[in-house]
């Protein structure tokens, strides 16, 4: 009895126990080799273009950041065609694609974006390219709700807005906030919040750090409540995410580089190599960048591979690009990467 006891308190707290506690993982390698999920039976997102493994990246009650370092170059033509619409877009699509599964409903995507984007309108653009269809694909946009902001007031008051109406239609229908368990359900509810990073970064310059890190936390708070109200609502952040190459004088980065390291951390990349090639989120300072790496549950990422994906002498017609995770805070999908097709 006394080994018995002892073995169990030495016995460190896996990650995995806890997984096994919340209920049965969905990773694909907890599959049987002669088991495959059928296409009603995925609860993630299946992107098109995308490694079947990363649909269990994709599940509710957590918060993901998603990084892409083309939407910063305005030069590529198709650069706008972002990883994120692309995730929205499959997520709208996807109860089109199980005919067998016993509810098709739409997922509510809320969409709180700054009042100069363009994130509707792109949306329509891909949905009617996917499905050819223009009016079936106005259907599938209403049920996005578009909360526009000007200031970082502004967009606490549209996520507390979007707090209070899950909270109340998750006990309006009696539903528990925690089901069942080992049962995961289709996602109901994505939230997608754009422009977080810029907004900090402005707040930063007009009120400084103490005061501008003191709101970010608070808005990080507010925003890891929502995506635990239920576990099937899916909350993705839009992070400005910087690509660091190798550069030609000593004498720039001494300058440049050094004045931007200041407001960026990097990430950890199974891509970078020795010669300054680096991943990095941007938020207006050093101590807000992580403040905000902190507040997300695990952080997806795509990028070019630090030109690895584009082969010499061959142009990359497909828009191949490298879609990696560089966070996961329970540690199973950490270093996952495939080459995603259909940018």
């Amino acid at each position: 009895m006394a080994d018995t006891m002892t073995s169990t308190l030495v016995e460190p707290v896996r990650a995995s126990m806890l997984i096994d506690l919340e209920g049965a993982s969905t990773h694909p390698k907890d599959l049987r080799p002669q088991e495959s999920p059928r296409a009603s039976e995925v609860m993630g997102i299946r992107i098109e273009g995308l490694d079947r493994s990363f649909t269990a990246v994709w599940l509710g009650g957590r918060v993901i950041g998603i990084g892409s370092a083309e939407v910063q170059d305005g030069k590529s033509p198709r650069s706008k065609r972002s990883f994120v619409l692309q995730t929205l877009a499959a997520a709208l699509l996807q109860p089109r694609l199980q005919s067998q599964a016993s509810s098709s409903v739409l997922p509510n995507v809320y969409l709180v974006t700054p009042h100069t984007s363009q994130t509707i309108p792109m949306l329509h653009v891909l949905l009617t390219k996917t499905i050819s269809d223009s009016s079936a694909a106005l259907e599938l946009l209403k049920t996005v709700r578009l909360l526009q902001y000007f200031d970082l007031a502004g967009l606490a008051e549209s996520l507390a807005e979007i707090s209070q109406e899950l909270f109340q239609r998750t006990h309006a229908t009696n539903m528990s906030i925690n089901p069942e368990a080992g049962k995961r359900t289709p996602l109901k509810d994505i939230v997608l919040i754009q422009g977080l990073g810029q907004t900090m970064s402005a707040t930063h310059r007009r009120s400084g750090l103490v005061q501008s890190n003191a709101l970010l936390g608070n808005l990080t708070r507010n925003i890891t409540q929502i995506s635990r109200i239920s576990r099937d609502v899916l909350v993705l952040v839009e992070v400005p995410l910087e690509i660091g190459t190798v550069r030609d004088t000593q004498l720039y980065q001494e300058t440049a580089k050094a004045r931007r390291v200041q407001a960026a951390i990097e990430m950890k990349s199974a891509f970078a190599g020795t010669h300054g090639e680096a991943l990095r989120l941007c938020s207006g300072h050093e101590s807000l960048a992580r403040t905000l790496e902190a507040a997300l549950d695990c952080i997806v990422v795509v990028h070019d591979g630090f030109g690895r994906v584009k082969e010499v002498g061959r142009p990359n017609e497909r828009e191949e690009h490298v879609v990696e995770v560089v966070k996961d805070r329970v540690g199973d999908l950490m270093g996952l990467w495939g080459i995603w097709k259909g940018g």
